[in-house]
């Protein structure tokens, strides 16, 4: 989406808070800004599995996003006006119950 072009990365290197790879290790292209750090942080990232985990088309996202903050908020029992108000800017550990809550919602039409 045109809004979101900041977000995006540049030469397809993560140049934001991307230092997981997709097996769960360091990423190399973080060029050690947070190596140091990495053992104390690594084990609060979620690295999704191909198998069980959904990637949204862009159609998808823009039908899902207008009823996101409600459904993150109902499924984390938090009230916000932001989605980052609700899962905080360190994150949010889910419940094997609100995984599967947020996946059913993802799933429905």
């Amino acid at each position: 989406m045109p809004l979101l072009h900041s977000k995006r990365m540049g030469n397809k290197h993560p140049n934001g808070n991307i230092i997981v790879t997709a097996a769960g290790s360091y990423n190399r292209f973080d060029g050690g800004a947070h190596f140091h750090k990495w053992l104390r942080i690594a084990r609060h990232y979620a690295v999704g599995r191909p198998g069980e985990s959904m990637m949204l088309t862009a159609t998808e996202i823009q039908r899902k996003a207008p009823a996101f903050l409600s459904t993150i908020s109902r499924i984390l029992g938090k009230s916000g006006s932001r989605p980052i108000d609700i899962i905080s800017r360190k994150g949010a550990r889910l419940s094997q119950i609100q995984v599967r809550q947020l996946l059913r919602w993802l799933h429905s039409r």
